[in-house]
């Protein structure tokens, strides 16, 4: 269900202007997502994930309006779930973790749960994407990378930050969640005005 969701996403961008590089990078996005989904595809759930990961970020990035230069782009675009550093924590303390914020969230097998939090805690997160899996439960995914949220954030006009804000409470208010998120490095700065009208604060 999640990589329904991506490939919607992507699908509605391309009917947005933007630039030739990102709506090339939206359709490279595009196939590799329909190639996964494909019947003969295994590939593991990190690479799922992953590739939902990156449809979010170009889904943000146009929505926000902010123009990047192609470099720049080209590095949103290449960040990735597969090369975050490992918790430094012993593998029961993550799955009993994932398994008690699942629990918390009280769905049940058919019910379409969020998965939240910061690209730090990918562990965690995809534990409890299993979970779900063995449960019978759909869910939905975001996974957030601060740098670029600070970034979207401080880089949009007014209209920009109501097409964030809208768009995280489509996804977030639907269902019910679960976050496991870690607080951003010391070099993210947020525009506190654009911060406070993003998460409602």
């Amino acid at each position: 269900m999640f990589l329904d969701a991506a490939l919607k996403e992507l699908s509605e961008l391309t009917k947005s202007e933007g630039s030739r590089t990102q709506d090339e990078l939206i359709r490279r996005l595009k196939v590799s997502l329909q190639t996964i989904k494909g019947p003969n595809e295994e590939l593991p759930l990190l690479d799922q994930l992953d590739a939902a990961y990156k449809a979010r970020h170009l889904t943000r990035l146009r929505l926000s309006g902010v123009k990047l230069d192609r470099d720049t782009l080209l590095q949103v675009a290449s960040d990735s779930l597969l090369g975050v550093k490992l918790l430094d924590v012993e593998p029961e303390l993550i799955e009993s973790r994932a398994e008690a914020l699942f629990k918390s969230s009280k769905v049940k097998a058919g019910d379409t749960l969020m998965i939240a939090g910061s690209k730090e805690n990918i562990q965690i997160l995809e534990a409890i994407a299993r979970i779900c899996i063995s449960a019978g439960v759909n869910f939905m995914i975001d996974i957030e990378n601060a740098k670029l949220t600070a970034a979207l954030l401080n880089g949009s006009d007014q209209r920009g930050r109501h097409a964030l804000a809208n768009e995280k409470t489509l996804n977030h208010v639907m269902q019910p969640k679960v976050e496991a998120r870690s607080a951003p490095a010391s070099d993210v700065e947020f525009d506190q005005d654009a911060t406070g009208f993003f998460y409602g604060r």
